[in-house]
């Protein structure tokens, strides 16, 4: 790779105007403002060079430009921008250039100013300026709706909030749930009015709300549309003491119980059972468990930012991870009642994903060896195959075309970044999805040299750190695009909100630190802190890049948990408030 410097280049450009018959005249009153490159992209030419597309912005000013000419310092080549275009093109360009971009623009009272150089490598990616879309139009500013925001009242802090999903919200989804007589279920749960289950490790709420509380404090109740506490039982049903839960898109939801017990009278302990979230009546999935491994996520750091721990093929079969009865770990899925074991012993899996067929790829490695792994279980056969041997997997994610994508870190790996598992070709693509070393030309699908470049002091800083290796969480938005968080731990760094299919992108918000996080079916709240270290919670759009303003600092609160009560078209949350430091639940209409 050969990369020409323009310091020098640009110098003698901007002094003596080696561009045509350019005047280097300071610019007039009434002359257009300096132009905006949005925009910089390369498409393949004859002979191994590259023509060179660039976009800028409209001005706002009433100083009208008629024509705009970007120029390459270095090279003496320019294009001309004319009229109602927003668009040029310099052709057949040498590849693999490092190069200094200027523009100007005219009107009939002369030249405006120079723009600020800005450097781009010749074929290396798609340069799309901070603030901008792919296609170098302007990100919407942010819409104020904090006038839909309420506290409920106070609250203890929760630590794990998920609202309940329900085929519907008639007179059928809240019904009270009614004990049954002797010899049927003994355990029934509560789900008339509950919005959600939340969590805390407050003594005073599970006084109030629950009969137990699991080792260290924790303990489950129900969360009422009013905000209020609520027991997760129904009366008179017995009230053992839930350890976990995960509401799942079923529209039933999972607990976990801390020790195991019988749901009926007379029946087999159970650790882990499925409620449905209409009746309240709960039934169990394995009564061989002993345990449930709900935290999946990376062994690479604190990163939690695994699965979920209990998934579903396209058939709707179960999947979920453990301990069972002579086995310290299991990976088990559930057909109509019956049990199969995908995996057991000597193996510690960190992650898991169910693909629709059934086939599940999991990430792990061998206790004995200590060797790292990424693995396939075959559907039906259940035979294992490496995909990847040697390699800690930081993430491992279903994107929105059905294939898994998996992060692979270069402080464990030299060859780090993102991969891509065909699933119908049935192997990993041979050049990384992003590479971790951006820079080398050819190192993977997306180059993002041009995205991670230093321009006028803006960068993709987190992202481009860590060839996006390490993220918070992924999001499949519809069937079009993936986004993900991408960042290492809390208040280090910050975080940035990426878009990492169909093409890697920048996406738009405020919140330079994204905390808390919620997809809303194919939007996405996003709790953090903007620039000034306020806290702020939105509504991101990502088809629209969107953003919508739901709390500031007019009424901050620090946002814990927040989830979306579909039944209400609501949002819940809980956090601190700045006004009086009290813990509150509140909520927003939307």
């Amino acid at each position: 790779m050969k990369l020409k410097s323009i310091l020098a280049g640009i110098t003698a450009f901007l002094s003596v105007g080696l561009v045509g018959a350019l005047p280097v005249e300071a610019a007039s009153k009434g002359t257009p403002p300096k132009p905006i490159i949005t925009l910089v992209r390369s498409a393949p030419a004859p002979k191994g060079k590259v023509h060179l597309t660039f976009v800028i912005a409209a001005t706002e000013s009433m100083n009208k430009p008629t024509s705009t000419v970007i120029a390459i310092a270095d090279y003496a080549r320019t294009c001309t921008i004319r009229g109602k275009s927003n668009t040029c093109t310099i052709k057949n360009f040498l590849k693999n250039y490092e190069v200094g971009v200027t523009a100007r623009s005219k009107n009939a009272k002369g030249y405006g100013s120079w723009s600020k150089r800005l450097a781009i490598v010749s074929g290396r990616g798609t340069y799309i300026r901070a603030g901008y879309d792919s296609k170098g139009v302007k990100f919407p500013a942010p819409i104020s709706m904090t006038n839909k925001s309420r506290v409920l009242g106070n609250s203890t802090k929760w630590t794990k909030f998920q609202p309940l999903k329900r085929k519907g919200v008639g007179t059928a989804g809240l019904r009270q749930a009614k004990v049954p007589a002797l010899g049927e279920s003994t355990v029934v749960f509560q789900v008339s009015g509950i919005a959600g289950l939340a969590q805390t490790s407050s003594s005073s709420t599970c006084s109030t709300v629950t009969v137990g509380a699991a080792p260290l404090g924790v303990c489950t109740f129900g969360v009422g549309m009013n905000g209020s506490s609520a027991s997760i039982y129904a009366t008179g049903s017995a009230t053992p003491v839930v350890r976990d839960f995960y509401s799942a898109p079923n529209n039933k939801f999972y607990v976990v119980f801390y020790t195991a017990t019988p749901l009926v009278s007379g029946g087999a302990n159970c650790v882990l059972a499925e409620i449905n979230t209409d009746t309240g009546v709960p039934s169990c999935v394995d009564s061989d468990l002993t345990s449930v491994t709900m935290g999946l996520g990376s062994m690479v750091g604190s990163l939690t930012n695994g699965n979920a721990p209990i998934q579903f093929d396209d058939a709707g079969n179960i999947y979920y991870s453990g301990t069972s009865t002579g086995y310290t770990f299991t990976l088990r899925k559930n057909v109509n009642g019956v049990v199969t074991p995908l995996v057991r012993d000597n193996v510690q899996v960190t992650d898991y994903v169910v693909l629709g067929d059934g086939s599940v790829i999991m990430a792990g490695r061998t206790v004995s060896t200590s060797i790292s792994w990424i693995r396939k279980v075959s559907v039906g056969t259940g035979a294992i195959t490496n995909l990847v041997n040697g390699a800690i997997a930081t993430f491992l994610r279903k994107f929105v075309d059905n294939n898994l994508y998996y992060g692979v870190s270069s402080s464990v790996n030299s060859t780090g970044g993102v991969y891509r598992y065909s699933v119908d070709q049935g192997k990993v693509d041979t050049l990384p999805w992003i590479s971790a070393s951006y820079g080398s030309p050819g190192t993977a699908q997306n180059d993002t040299s041009s995205l991670c470049s230093y321009q006028e002091g803006v960068k993709t800083s987190v992202f481009c750190s860590i060839g996006g290796t390490l993220v918070k969480d992924i999001f499949n938005i519809g069937t079009e695009r993936t986004l993900a968080i991408v960042g290492v731990t809390y208040g280090s760094g910050g975080t940035d909100l990426m878009q990492f299919y169909p093409t890697v992108a920048r996406a738009n918000t405020v919140i330079t630190t994204i905390t808390v996080w919620h997809q809303m079916g194919n939007k996405l709240l996003l709790a953090g802190t903007n620039k000034d270290d306020k806290n702020i919670l939105s509504l991101y759009d990502p088809s629209t890049s969107q953003e919508t303003i739901l709390l500031d600092q007019s009424n901050e609160i620090e946002i814990y948990n927040l989830g979306y009560v579909a039944s209400a078209n609501k949002v819940m949350f809980n956090g601190l408030s700045f006004a009086n430091g009290q813990y509150v639940v509140g909520d927003i209409s939307l």
